[in-house]
């Protein structure tokens, strides 16, 4: 029973680990609430925007932000 397990784990183990690699020790961890921030800096509400496409591109990234944002402060929310 082991055996078929083993094998199926085998294939994900180097992804899983890969930060207990040598080339990987000295790097820093990014969490995605990191990579959630650097997305919503990016974001001018449209703003400064040199073409119609640029602009664009920023209403669908300001949508994208404010329908996250409302969805994680909805669920943070606690009612006694």
């Amino acid at each position: 029973m082991a055996d078929p397990l083993g094998k199926a784990l085998a294939k994900h183990m180097d992804t899983a680990l890969i930060h207990l690699r040598s080339y990987n020790r000295e790097l820093i961890h990014i969490t995605p609430e990191w990579c959630w921030r650097d997305f919503r800096l990016r974001l001018s509400r449209g703003r400064n925007h040199g073409s119609e496409e640029q602009l664009q591109r920023a209403a669908l990234l300001w949508a994208m932000y404010r329908n996250f944002a409302q969805y994680r402060s909805e669920r943070r929310r606690k009612y006694k």
